[in-house]
């Protein structure tokens, strides 16, 4: 199942103290204990100006009086300064101050200063990145029972930074913030149930947890829970039910959904199939930058499908998507800087992102490096490497690298001949239908190399490959004399 979790962000919640009007002379009374010194009246005063509260925002006069009060030492004060300073609001965005002020408050045991200040450390904001540092300010307001610390801590567990990977430990952290209401812990509780990670497979207590997180509106657990309904797994499969709760996750922005989204409209599942629904919806998803959606993107530009065919435009996709790291893309790409479609042509180029992709273990790339290494076309020529990349494709059952590593067997190149490997091979490729793997059985089959000789085995498959149109194959069929008989 795909699944969708989000990094929880600094809590930026301002803690200011007023929500409605307060009389005149509470706040003559309240400045006068400010200027009195009183750090608390300070960042109460502080609160009031931000508010709104007399009827307007007093904004300046609200950062000079929460200064005040956290240079005397207010944790409240300290924690809000440092938001400030990690947001830019009222002040230029400042990581290091932010950092400053959070850990004079964090000091102090307020909660959501250790809070983040971990986040800080996890990011790297404002600090060198310590994942230990983090985790150590995580576990101060966990063990407080502060949920957004236990979730951060569960992640960290789940991730194994700063810590050994331990999902039972990261299990018992969502799930102790999960049960204070938390949204993201409910979401990634229901992850560790549908994998199993942690706990024992459960596919209903995900549901039930996804369900949890999704009633609160968070977009990661309306996803999940659509891919539940999609896969059928802990509630009965239904196409419409999965469309419902991922649409309502991509109308909230989450680039997954929106591209899932798309591929419910491209395959008509729970819904007519709608290819410009599907491009609208990729878009989307593609303008945050996930990579799937890049591809596709890209694709549907180069085969000008449900769009103006546009090579540019499918370069540009397929290059966003290549460069991270979705080998999809990169194996596409590398066949566009072969053909110089939307790109100057360069071997080299394809070369390069085709082994990048191959050594993802992407089929396609994998027969594609092949045959540049045989041709040495952009590397050197090496049979040997051509063969090594031909059988990585061909034992994923890739047609044209079987039948590639059987021609390779069957010349002695890169190996020595063997007629009986290349038998194998084309057998293979003639199996699951592909017409020169049919060719090139009859006739091993017809000339008796590395095999019995068998005029009727022959025929037969020359002529499957001749009714998918195979020329060859067809006049050999006309033309051998042995095959007259």
């Amino acid at each position: 199942m795909n699944t969708h979790k989000r990094n929880i962000g600094l809590l930026l919640l301002l803690y200011w103290i007023f929500s409605g009007p307060i009389a005149a002379q509470s706040v003559e009374a309240l400045k006068k204990e400010a200027q009195q010194g009183d750090a608390d009246a300070q960042f109460r005063l502080a609160a009031l100006y931000f508010s709104g509260a007399e009827g307007k925002q007093r904004l300046p006069e609200a950062l000079e009086w929460l200064q005040k009060s956290a240079q005397q030492g207010n944790s409240e004060a300290q924690y809000n300064l440092g938001i400030l300073y990690l947001q830019g609001t009222l002040v230029s965005q400042d990581y290091e101050q932010a950092e400053k002020w959070l850990r004079k408050s964090a000091k102090q045991g307020f909660t959501e200063a250790q809070n983040n200040l971990g986040m800080l450390y996890l990011e790297g904001k404002g600090v060198t990145q310590d994942y230990q540092q983090a985790f150590q300010w995580f576990e101060k307001c966990a063990q407080k029972s502060f949920a957004g610390g236990q979730y951060n801590l569960g992640r960290l567990y789940e991730e194994g930074q700063g810590v050994p990977q331990d999902y039972q430990q990261a299990f018992e952290w969502y799930q102790k913030s999960a049960k204070q209401g938390f949204a993201e812990s409910q979401n990634s509780l229901g992850l560790l149930y549908s994998k199993g990670q942690g706990v024992t497979q459960d596919h209903q207590q995900a549901f039930d947890w996804f369900q949890k997180s999704a009633q609160q509106d968070y977009a990661g657990a309306k996803y999940n829970l659509g891919m539940l309904y999609l896969e059928g797994q802990g509630v009965t499969q239904d196409y419409q039910q999965a469309f419902k709760w991922i649409e309502q996750a991509a109308q909230q922005g989450l680039a997954t959904a929106q591209h899932t989204l798309g591929t419910f409209y491209m395959e008509g599942l729970g819904v007519p199939q709608d290819l410009l629904r599907a491009i609208s919806w990729y878009n989307k998803s593609a303008q945050q930058g996930y990579a799937p959606s890049q591809s596709n993107l890209g694709l549907f530009y180069l085969q000008g499908r449900g769009i103006t065919q546009d090579d540019e435009q499918a370069s540009m996709w397929l290059q966003k998507s290549a460069q991270q790291g979705f080998a999809e893309a990169q194996s596409v790409l590398g066949i566009l800087y072969l053909q110089g479609r939307g790109v100057t042509q360069d071997d080299e180029q394809a070369f390069k992102w085709f082994q990048k992709s191959a050594i993802q273990h992407n089929a396609n790339a994998q027969n594609n490096l092949g045959m540049l290494y045989y041709e040495g076309m952009g590397v050197a020529q090496d049979h040997t490497q051509a063969l090594k990349w031909f059988q990585k494709s061909a034992a994923q059952h890739n047609v044209d690298a079987q039948n590639n590593l059987g021609m390779l067997y069957y010349n002695g190149e890169g190996a020595s001949q063997d007629y009986t490997q290349a038998i194998r091979w084309f057998q293979k490729s003639a199996q699951q239908g592909n017409a020169k793997g049919q060719y090139y059985l009859g006739q091993m089959y017809l000339k008796g190399e590395g095999i019995e000789q068998n005029t009727q085995l022959a025929k037969k498959w020359l002529q499957k490959s001749a009714a998918q149109g195979n020329a060859n194959a067809t006049k050999l069929l006309n033309n051998d004399p042995l095959l007259q008989e």
